[in-house]
């Protein structure tokens, strides 16, 4: 998945350098603001999806859990476990 997360935010760049110097600066203020955090959002759906077929009998935390325990992680007492303690 390592390679996949290069290749997207590589195009995610290469796009933004195109629109900056390629189109007005309403559009790829548009892509910069209002297009990339939705499609990193999609980026990590389909990952975790991909996860779960590709790697069925490994225990995954769902995505909340995961968005929980990055959140703790930068509070004192470190990460939260699936059960919900540090």
């Amino acid at each position: 998945m390592t390679v996949a997360w290069t290749v997207f935010f590589g195009g995610v760049a290469a796009v933004s350098v195109l629109l900056f110097f390629l189109v007005s600066i309403d559009a790829w203020s548009v892509f910069a603001n209002f297009v990339n955090l939705p499609l990193a959002v999609a980026m990590f759906v389909a990952e975790y999806r991909i996860r779960l077929r590709v790697l069925p009998d490994f225990p995954h935390a769902s995505i909340l859990a995961g968005f929980r325990s990055f959140t703790a992680s930068s509070r004192p007492g470190g990460a939260v476990t699936e059960a919900g303690r540090g």
